[in-house]
């Protein structure tokens, strides 16, 4: 696939999650003269082209839209540029090293938040025993402002990835028996917004494929954190995409843990991006 081919399926790709975001079950495509000879069809098997061209509407039956979501996350893995993954990998590496010291500073504010927090990063597989977010490897941003110098705005906690143009806007709360309420309401209410949020800020960026929201919360009884952590998303939708996102289960990130410092854990991230970025000639063929 050359490049102006794959630019061309990972703008429709956004544009199919943008118009589920939307409630829709259909998107317009406009002309770009790069596209102009371009294959229209896309998915033909689920989705109904413009009958003249490149230019137009693109639909589907709404009973579709799982086997969509997942041909597409499948088909992403194979032809997503491998230089976003890369700058994805070294964002991770970044981060993971600043995650530790910020990590501990908010221990001493919120102890039981920030050791919440620090397990969904290390994306425990006991956390999730449905699978859900277990391929979503990479720490893409953590205590993100969305405006700027504007903490009145709020923050977002943690922003995951698979590497591959999917994200998810993390939402953590820990629940007591004396707010179990509010907690439950603002943390479902943030996860949403914060997604949102994500998605203005980061429309224009062709990195960005689709983003779910989630929350994930715990609650304190006598003794302390209870062992069963509760998991939600924003919409059906976004439910829908983190099952679509298969778990990357390797002996390479069984080794990246707190165990890995220095040199050594760096390369166990190189030899994960290694094992995600796969090679042009490797790639089959994808719908257009």
């Amino acid at each position: 696939m050359n490049s102006n081919s794959t630019e061309l399926f990972l703008h429709r790709c956004k544009l199919f999650f943008k118009a589920l975001n939307e409630g829709k079950t259909s998107f317009f495509f406009s002309d770009v003269p790069k596209w102009l000879h371009a294959d229209k069809y896309f998915f033909p098997e689920y989705i109904r082209a413009p009958l003249h061209g490149l230019h137009g509407e693109y639909s589907w039956d709404q009973k579709d839209t799982n086997k969509i979501i997942k041909s597409i996350v499948v088909a992403l893995f194979r032809v997503y540029p491998s230089y976003f993954t890369s700058e994805m990998v070294s964002t991770n590496y970044t981060n993971r090293t600043g995650w530790v010291s910020f990590n501990s500073s908010q221990n001493l504010m919120n102890k039981h938040e920030a050791n919440l927090q620090n397990k969904l990063v290390q994306n425990f597989e006991r956390l999730f025993p449905k699978n859900w977010l277990l391929g979503f490897k990479l720490l893409y941003k953590y205590d993100w402002h969305p405006v700027p110098n504007r903490p009145d705005m709020g923050r977002s906690d943690i922003i995951l990835t698979n590497g591959k143009g999917i994200f998810a806007v993390v939402e953590t709360k820990v629940i007591n028996s004396y707010n179990s309420y509010e907690k439950r309401r603002d943390v479902k209410r943030q996860a949403a917004e914060y997604k949102t949020m994500f998605l203005e800020h980061f429309a224009d960026d062709p990195a960005v494929i689709a983003v779910i929201g989630v929350w994930f919360t715990n609650e304190i009884h006598v003794g302390g954190l209870s062992e069963n952590s509760s998991i939600g998303f924003s919409s059906d939708i976004d439910e829908a995409i983190a099952k679509a996102v298969e778990p990357v289960d390797t002996d390479i990130i069984s080794k990246v843990d707190s165990t890995s410092t220095g040199d050594k854990k760096k390369r166990l991230w190189i030899a994960f991006e290694d094992l995600i970025c796969i090679t042009e000639d490797k790639q089959h063929k994808v719908p257009m």
